[in-house]
């Protein structure tokens, strides 16, 4: 296999300089002789080409057909290619919820190392109490075990299918078992491939904390980069000013909101960040390579760092510690997956290790995961992501000339041939 794709490189390299010359003697011949394009200077021993045509041809073929590319005449009901014209353009996957259903790891849940009680904030007439004023005689308790489905509350149940008529979420233990800063709870999603995120939705069951963080990570095996902190105390828990503004230059940046840390609502507050809010380039994102980079994501993690109290935790009272906790009832991540304007949907499918694996199903003779690379033999010019303007096809070696040729029903490589 080392030496097929040895020989196939140098057959490449081979191939591209022969086009060079080839196009230099026929600008050449054409000024010379105009009315004569068969003309060609023989430059290339006749042994080097002997075969090479049908090499050629077959090798393009090999390339497409082992991708599955469709003939030519089917680009026309591609959404990768103008309907019309046939040419090449800009195509996307549709929009999703990247996290619906996928595995969600949780640092910490309750009641899996022993059943544990937490107890439920609530007060009579569903408002805010302020200070001091919150009635514990309306508090009630109840049961979490890991391991009964009763009374469990998993990562599953995070990004699971969910109606008001039948709401489940996740929980933490409490802050008796020692749930609060500086002791943060982790919640990782990994999305199989590489995403461009629009935002990150996360519905709270419990009070939304006091501070917690979105991250992220641009490929499986990246550091952490935060995208957005959320905090009443931003440069205490983070070492963040508050409400800062992005510049433009400067917009692949994560930003400390104290907007959505109060406790209150009690239950079902959602926080929603959106990726390229308040980016000064947004409007021109596909052409903005510093904001392409920062919506692109493969794995997510929210991480709860501070809960929200009444500030009766002071006095350790089991009974309270026991009603602070971290719960969430969905975490949604909505995006497309990334396949740089060469696909309109990805698709799993079975690799080396024969794991079921998710890519783009790439079209305009792209390969690789996110179509980012051009298949064999047809990276006539550099690969590029498609724009609204262009479709960026990558195109066969020589292609230019074999179609010049084809036109004048010439055989192109027999032409290399005369003398």
């Amino acid at each position: 296999m080392i030496m097929i794709n040895f020989a196939r490189h140098r057959f490449k390299h081979f191939l591209k300089l022969s086009c060079i010359l080839i196009y230099l003697s026929i600008v050449e011949s054409q000024s010379n002789y105009p009315n004569n394009p068969n003309l060609i200077k023989n430059f290339i021993p006749d042994s080097k080409l002997d075969g090479i045509e049908d090499f050629y041809d077959s090798s393009l073929n090999e390339s497409a057909n082992n991708h599955d590319y469709e003939s030519t005449s089917s680009r026309y009901d591609s959404d990768c290619y103008d309907s019309v014209t046939g040419e090449a353009k800009k195509c996307m996957p549709e929009f999703v919820n990247a996290a619906f259903g996928l595995k969600i790891t949780a640092s910490n849940t309750c009641g899996q190392k022993v059943p544990s009680e937490y107890c439920i904030q609530t007060n009579l007439h569903g408002l805010y109490f302020r200070g001091s004023y919150h009635d514990k005689s309306h508090s009630s308790c109840r049961k979490c075990d890991f391991y009964d489905k009763r009374y469990a509350h998993p990562p599953e149940f995070l990004n699971d299918y969910n109606n008001e008529g039948n709401i489940t979420w996740w929980q933490s233990d409490t802050m008796l078992e020692g749930i609060q800063y500086p002791n943060s709870v982790n919640l990782t999603l990994n999305l199989g491939k590489s995403f461009e995120i629009n935002y990150v939705q996360i519905r709270f069951h419990s009070p939304r904390p006091e501070s917690f963080a979105i991250y992220k990570q641009t490929n499986e095996s990246s550091e952490w980069l935060p995208y957005q902190f959320y905090s009443a105390s931003c440069r205490i828990t983070y070492g963040k000013d508050t409400n800062q503004i992005v510049k433009p230059g400067n917009e692949a940046v994560a930003l400390c909101t104290d907007e959505f840390s109060d406790i209150a609502p009690l239950t079902g507050a959602s926080v929603v960040f959106g990726t390229l809010e308040n980016r000064p380039s947004a409007y021109n994102f596909e052409n903005t390579p510093e904001l392409i980079e920062w919506v692109t994501a493969t794995d997510i993690r929210i991480t709860l760092n501070r809960l929200n109290t009444f500030g009766d935790e002071v006095f350790n009272d089991p009974q309270v510690l026991k009603s602070y906790y971290y719960a969430i009832s969905d975490i949604a991540v909505g995006g497309r997956c990334k396949c740089n304007g060469h696909a309109s949907r990805c698709i799993f499918e079975q690799q080396q290790d024969f794991e079921d694996r998710l890519k783009c199903k790439c079209e305009h003779y792209t390969d690789g995961p996110d179509c980012n690379v051009c298949l064999p033999f047809y990276n006539d010019v550099p690969w590029s992501p498609a724009t609204q303007f262009n479709g960026h096809e990558c195109k066969r070696i020589c292609d230019q000339l074999v179609t010049y040729y084809k036109k004048h029903n010439i055989s192109f490589f027999k032409t290399l041939q005369q003398r």
